[in-house]
């Protein structure tokens, strides 16, 4: 084992192990006697008990492996590089079937970004205002507002202020607990709307 932690040589070398290149060596005899007084059965517990895998005695598994780094379209019948969506398939499609019992990476995603919607080939790289600017130097007018995220617009200096102020302090907290900032904040919306 290599990088082991000090706490674990310790109690290897304790028992006839030796340390050597920064690689830990477990003597054969402390291997042999976990095998014949070790559990017979292990259980790999899924999110479901259905997904339960029970290694040991004569069971055994089919799986997915490897490490694919592109994909076969089966309708162009050319390769593409694998993305996430081709790995969240091959993971639903495991999932499926019931002659595949256990679902390990099959495909490395080379991008790492979700193809949720359909990316436009800008990347825009600062706002002011209403206003976007890309990479490139155009300018924009921000009519989406971040899909409803940056309703005051960009950089706004108050906005800029509040959010530092607030960062410096608690930036976020679970629905899950009482949050009085927000208690506040509703009750004012509502008084507002009528």
């Amino acid at each position: 084992m290599s990088e082991a932690p000090d706490t674990l040589c310790d109690i290897i070398i304790e028992a006839g192990g030796r340390c050597e290149n920064d690689r830990l060596f477990y003597p054969r005899d402390l291997l042999e006697t976990a095998v014949q007084e070790g559990p017979k059965q292990v259980l790999l517990a899924g999110q479901n008990s259905l997904h339960d895998l029970r290694l040991g005695g004569s069971a055994s598994y089919i799986g997915t492996g490897g490490a694919a780094p592109t994909v076969l379209d089966d309708e162009t019948k050319t390769y593409h590089p694998s993305t996430l969506v081709d790995l969240f398939s091959a993971a639903r499609l495991a999932d499926t079937l019931d002659h595949i019992h256990f679902f390990s990476r099959s495909v490395v995603a080379r991008s790492n970004v979700m193809n949720t919607y359909g990316r436009l080939p800008v990347s825009f790289v600062k706002g002011n205002g209403a206003y976007l600017q890309d990479d490139k130097g155009n300018q924009y007018l921000d009519a989406l507002t971040g899909i409803a995220v940056c309703g005051l617009g960009h950089a706004h200096p108050k906005v800029a202020q509040a959010l530092s102020e607030q960062g410096q302090t608690l930036v976020h907290t679970s629905n899950l607990y009482d949050i009085p900032h927000q208690t506040r904040l509703a009750e004012r919306l509502c008084a507002l709307s009528g």
